[in-house]
């Protein structure tokens, strides 16, 4: 018993350690992740009925070989459509010989009856028919799952009767919650017919049993695609929030741009408006006369007040002015007069430089008149310097 309980301990872990490593190698491209190590496990108890399968079945009948039954077993679902598990059932099966056995329990009909305390133990290859065929749904009430194994048939109290043991079944899963399931399980073992002494061929045991499954966490699969969107959220996210902030810069960019273009705008109005107003021509002085005494060029403080207002009003306008001056044409020589005029409208010309007046703004001409004048223009005309725009 020790022996093959101890290889079918030893496969049992190998299964599950190589679907485990395999499952783990899946992750990069199998349409699901497989959970770490610790996940996934389950614990199943449960309970029903088994019968004894071997020679004289037909003497003594079905109904006198079925018992009762229990088991335990723990697994694993390396991904949502395999697992593997180890499950030990005991049992105390009756058998019918021709002949005794150690386990003689007197005689019924001719035959000797056998009650033999026995454990089966085995390790079993689970396929999920209803995730692998409908998708793996977390909550799907029913899920068909067949599955083999093999392991050993144990007599208790009896080391010489220990036997290989082949087994297949059908685990029928119901869901309760995400922790609890009941199970139904209809399930099958062949073996050689010698575990019970005699015979040359194979015997069986037939059961059904029902039970509750513990799951334990992590308990759900997640497909790879899951996974990745999970890991690229917080990337999509960060990218996201870079688009908006680009967004929003883009926007107040925008928004300056189109205060620049509009203060730009405004400000070429004003300097064409300036400029316009610049261009205009300046409004021009009304001919100012500064008169003299006779026989002299010389500026009286009164004169010198009158030129001082036009030289801001010359400075402000830009515009060119002639000076004129005049001498008495009757009152001493041509020659006299004509030097007397030219110095009157130098006197005033170099007054307006000395105000600011651009020198080359202001033409000084000396004038004499060739004919005579009415006498009330002589004191007007002949003593006198005028200031007009050309």
């Amino acid at each position: 018993m020790k022996n093959i309980l101890r290889k079918t301990l030893f496969v049992a872990v190998a299964m599950m350690a190589s679907a485990a490593v395999f499952a783990q190698t899946e992750k990069k491209g199998g349409p699901y992740v497989t959970n770490g190590f610790w996940d996934n496990w389950f614990i199943s108890l449960g309970g029903g009925v088994s019968a004894y399968v071997g020679e004289n079945f037909d003497d003594a009948g079905l109904g006198d070989r079925i018992v009762p039954t229990a088991e335990i077993a723990f697994g694993k679902w390396i991904t949502p459509i395999y697992g593997v598990r180890l499950q030990v059932a005991g049992a105390k099966y009756q058998a019918y010989n021709l002949q005794p056995t150690p386990w003689n329990a007197g005689r019924e009909a001719g035959l000797y009856k056998s009650k033999i305390s026995s454990l089966h133990y085995h390790a079993d290859f689970m396929l999920n028919l209803s995730a692998a065929i409908g998708g793996y749904k977390a909550d799907r009430v029913y899920e068909f799952v067949p599955y083999v194994g093999f392991g050993g048939l144990s007599a208790l109290k009896h080391e010489s009767s220990n036997k290989l043991a082949f087994n297949a079944g059908l685990l029928n899963k119901f869901r309760v919650s995400k922790a609890l399931d009941i199970i139904v399980d209809v399930k099958g073992a062949v073996f050689s017919s010698q575990y019970d002494y005699y015979g040359n061929g194979f015997n069986g045991i037939g059961s059904v049993t029902a039970g509750l499954v513990y799951r334990f966490k992590d308990r759900e699969f997640k497909r790879v695609s899951d996974i990745e969107a999970e890991l690229a959220a917080p990337y999509i996210a960060k990218a996201k929030k870079a688009e908006g902030d680009a967004a929003a810069a883009k926007a107040a960019a925008d928004k300056a741009a189109q205060e620049l273009a509009a203060a730009q705008a405004a400000n070429k109005k004003l300097a064409d408006e300036l400029a316009a107003e610049k261009a205009k021509p300046a409004a021009k002085i009304a001919p100012l006369s500064t008169f003299f005494v006779i026989g002299t060029a010389k500026l009286t403080d009164k004169d010198k007040a009158n030129l001082d207002a036009v030289a801001e009003t010359i400075k402000a306008d830009g515009n060119k002015y002639i000076i004129e001056g005049y001498a008495d044409k009757q009152t001493g020589s041509k020659s006299w007069n004509t030097k007397l005029a030219q110095k009157r409208a130098d006197v005033v010309k170099n007054y307006l430089v000395s105000k600011g007046v651009e020198a080359d703004r202001l033409t000084a001409v000396g004038k004499f008149p060739e004919v005579a004048l009415p006498a009330w223009k002589l004191a007007s005309m002949n003593r006198v310097a005028i200031v007009k725009a050309e």
